[in-house]
């Protein structure tokens, strides 16, 4: 190999590369030592966690994707420590140092492991634990959450009936000859109220036509009660089931243990980068060396 200018390359002289390059491997080696053993040793402890669903739930692999990787992303923002502190201080324990929580889900599964990194390896057991826990309540106040909503959509969906038996009892009142201008708050009183005031009114005396209105109002609101009732019994099933089908909750499969030993810094990960770039270095410096025509030795 000869240069344009008719030099000999410098890597063809061994006597040079070889030096240079142990020289290059062996500086990263010991910087690669001294950041090691300088460095703080950190332990890390994991828990894993299962996402239990209903077969129905099972089915559809989209939505329990979804579902873990949203308790993945509760775990790894940052106001979750809170939560995770929280826990911890709730069974007793104390002065802890500062930890990072971080979450993933494994593979296609639907189990999410928790990793807490802190300096002490007992801290790193308690602090996963607890992070578990919290996430685990968290998913059950997602669920009491969406009970809430579904109660409130099966109410918001009675109220055209409920209103339509607020009007209806309002025309028997005024059927019966009740003036007393309590009878329209009555109307949102609870239906013990409501059929108790009816009651006392069904004792007033009335003419032949107005017992027969009466009587036809009552049949009225008799069918919109049981239309009501119907109503609630099916809206009801029907809103339990999905949320029942769609529902899922996470469960502690695998405790975190006190890790046996460090996860950082690692001495293969650090020396092997050590000398791939001493190597890297050595190659640059040839490299260079070989193309400015500088002398090395």
């Amino acid at each position: 190999m000869e240069l344009n200018n008719g030099k000999k390359s410098i890597w063809l002289d061994l006597k040079i590369v070889v030096p240079v390059m142990a020289v290059a491997v062996f500086v990263a080696f010991l910087s690669a030592v001294f950041v090691t053993i300088s460095s703080p040793k950190i332990y890390t402890a994991s828990a894993k966690l299962q996402l239990e669903k209903t077969d129905e739930a099972m089915q559809s692999s989209n939505k329990s994707a979804r579902q873990i990787s949203t308790y993945a992303e509760i775990a790894n923002d940052s106001t979750f420590k809170k939560l995770v502190l929280e826990e911890a201080r709730s069974r007793g324990n104390r002065g802890f140092a500062k930890f990072r929580v971080s979450a993933e889900v494994i593979g296609d599964t639907n189990i999410l492991e928790i990793d807490v990194q802190t300096t002490n390896p007992k801290e790193a057991k308690v602090l996963a634990n607890a992070a578990a826990r919290a996430l685990v309540k968290k998913s059950g106040g997602l669920n009491e959450a969406a009970f809430k909503e579904t109660r409130q959509v099966v109410k918001d969906a009675l109220k055209p009936v409920d209103q339509e038996l607020a009007d209806l009892r309002g025309k028997l009142f005024d059927i019966r000859g009740s003036v007393d201008e309590s009878d329209s708050q009555e109307l949102s009183s609870s239906e013990v109220d409501v059929n108790t005031k009816l009651f006392i009114l069904k004792s007033k005396s009335l003419s032949k036509r107005q017992s027969m209105k009466a009587k036809a109002m009552e049949d009225q609101i008799d069918e919109k009660k049981n239309l009501r009732a119907y109503l609630v019994n099916y809206l009801s099933k029907e809103s339990i089931k999905k949320l029942l089908s769609a529902r899922s909750s996470l469960t502690l499969i695998f405790p975190a243990e006190t890790p046996g030993g460090p996860s950082s810094p690692s001495w293969p990960k650090n020396i092997s980068i050590a000398v791939l770039a001493g190597l890297m270095v050595g190659i640059a410096i040839i490299s260079a060396t070989d193309i400015f025509g500088v002398k090395l030795l």
